[in-house]
């Protein structure tokens, strides 16, 4: 299974704090909001669709990653928002009830299989987080620094006011603002910042497959650059440029047999092994077998 971490405050799409290389957290921010908006639409949307009997499909890619998916992951994420309170602090602490009652609810608009529930259910957490996240850095303040004590009209249709309350409350907690801090440390020390926004690692290989005219699965060592490479074909961070030099030069060693076929590129040129359940450089959806 793939790892699902549970930080508390963790900003879970912000991944250095150099503006420079990533996007601003003002803009993740506007993304979150969109996708709660876009989330209410296609719940509208989903209700009609099974009113007449009928689902929406879903592809997948060979890695088991949903693609071309916008309105099957806004769901899953606006299902999640309103079937979890927001007082829950992770999705460890959802009961397997609940995580029953999201399956199912997503389940019975969109066509997947019951070998899709790990995915769709881990999806869920991961939009909770952001969720947690967006709230905290958006709504919890008004322009004078004093806790919000209303609801938010944008929240309105995913937050109980019982439940505002015991979030608020919660934000004045020292356990919060430690785990918050150290968190913000940990996330700020990432020398390899994606680049690709909400596009994603599946999002990323299907275009490239798409303008390749190819159906061959991208090595991740090559996702990995990918992820990382600016739009015009640039990559201007020098730690990212290193890597991508050694990647090449390892990929070289492979082709000539200097080194084995199954050699793990990416690995050997960060210099790192992948972290226990989890796989880089190739997105959400993707574990060890």
């Amino acid at each position: 299974m793939a790892s699902d971490s549970e930080s508390v405050d963790t900003p879970p799409l912000i991944l250095a704090t150099n503006s420079t290389e990533v996007p601003s957290t003002q803009k993740k921010l506007e993304q979150e909001y969109n996708n709660i908006q876009r989330g209410l639409m296609i719940m509208e949307e989903v209700t009609k669709t099974r009113a007449a009997g009928k689902k929406i499909d879903v592809q997948w890619n060979k890695k088991g990653q949903a693609i071309k998916s916008s309105k099957f992951i806004s769901y899953i994420g606006v299902v999640a928002k309103t079937t979890v309170p927001i007082t829950v602090k992770s999705w460890r602490k959802v009961d397997e009830a609940t995580k029953a009652l999201i399956w199912d609810t997503i389940a019975s608009g969109f066509d997947i299989d019951e070998s899709r529930q790990d995915f769709v259910l881990q999806k869920a957490g991961r939009a909770l987080r952001s969720f947690r996240y967006f709230v905290t850095q958006k709504y919890l303040k008004d322009p004078d620094a004093e806790f919000v004590a209303r609801v938010p009209p944008l929240l309105q249709p995913l937050v109980k006011q019982e439940d505002w309350d015991a979030f608020v409350a919660s934000r004045h907690e020292k356990e919060f603002k430690e785990l918050s801090t150290q968190n913000k440390e940990r996330v700020a020390k990432n020398e390899y910042p994606y680049r690709a926004g909400r596009l994603g690692y599946a999002g990323i290989e299907q275009k490239q497959l798409e303008e390749e005219g190819s159906e061959v699965t991208i090595s991740r060592h090559k996702l990995w650059a990918l992820a990382r490479t600016k739009k015009e074909g640039i990559i201007d961070n020098p730690r990212v440029k290193e890597v991508t030099e050694k990647i090449d030069s390892i990929s070289q060693e492979v082709s000539q047999g200097n080194l084995p076929e199954d050699e793990d590129i990416l690995a050997r040129a960060l210099g790192t092994t992948d972290h226990p359940g989890c796989v880089r450089g190739v997105g959400f959806g993707v574990t060890k077998k």
